[in-house]
């Protein structure tokens, strides 16, 4: 059975799962991230919020998670699961290149190359303003959901030299290094929004951003990285492609 199979054999519950195992890291890395800064202040002004947030956001997801895991394997029977070309070539998700056109996708895939550029240019970018970690923001959240949208719409096909097929879980089993490179792009995502998170709440509470400095020049380091890397590979693999 195809990965497509796997995992969609025990939906809905199998659906919450999965989606739950990409949430629950990056909510987790978040706490984190504040609970380390935290520290590094003499007063600990957010043991409490962080206190409350892990028990009434963190735990519950937790919970949720287990008892989804549970359900999935309790709902597994001998059935007849469709393969991943009966989703993925039929009416692709995630691919607007499927109804306006193939220059729509590699559009969308050199916009997801020049904003994570972008986003590593706003890491290293010295002058502090309100706006600007705004705009940090934004693109971050932008690359991520740009990203999505490549990987489906014409990376995957592209790559997988199968114009129709859109699949990205066949895309990871035959190039394990692209799998890679994508968890590697999320953390490096990830590592920017903690980053700009951080900043601001710190910022909005009136706190120096000194003792927390670096904290946040790993975190930056991180997230530039980790993106560097993942663009040359999509860009390596584009150019073995064509």
């Amino acid at each position: 059975m195809c990965a497509y199979g796997v995992v969609n054999i025990g939906s809905p519950f199998s659906d919450i799962a999965v989606s739950l195992k990409i949430l629950l890291p990056f909510a987790y890395g978040m706490w984190l991230v504040v609970e380390i800064g935290n520290r590094r202040e003499p007063e600990i002004p957010f043991t409490r919020t962080l206190a409350d947030s892990f028990l009434k956001v963190l735990l519950p997801l937790v919970a949720v998670d287990s008892v989804m895991d549970v359900l999935t394997v309790a709902a597994i029977r001998p059935v007849l699961a469709p393969c991943c070309s009966s989703v993925y070539d039929v009416d692709p998700p995630f691919s607007p290149s499927a109804i306006l056109g193939s220059e729509i996708g590699w559009l969308i895939l050199m916009l997801t190359i020049a904003s994570s550029i972008l986003l590593i240019v706003l890491q290293w970018t010295e002058v502090w303003k309100p706006s600007l970690q705004i705009v940090s923001l934004i693109v971050a959240i932008a690359v991520g959901v740009l990203y999505l949208f490549a990987l489906h719409d014409t990376y995957a096909p592209l790559v997988l030299g199968l114009p129709t097929h859109h699949c990205p879980y066949c895309l990871f089993q035959e190039f394990p290094d692209i799998a890679l490179f994508s968890a590697l792009f999320w953390i490096g995502v990830a590592s920017a929004v903690w980053r700009v998170i951080l900043e601001m709440n710190w910022s909005r509470h009136g706190l120096s951003l000194v003792p927390l400095s670096s904290m946040i020049t790993a975190l930056r380091k991180t997230s530039s990285v980790c993106v560097l890397f993942s663009v040359v590979s999509m860009l390596s693999h584009i150019a073995l492609a064509i």
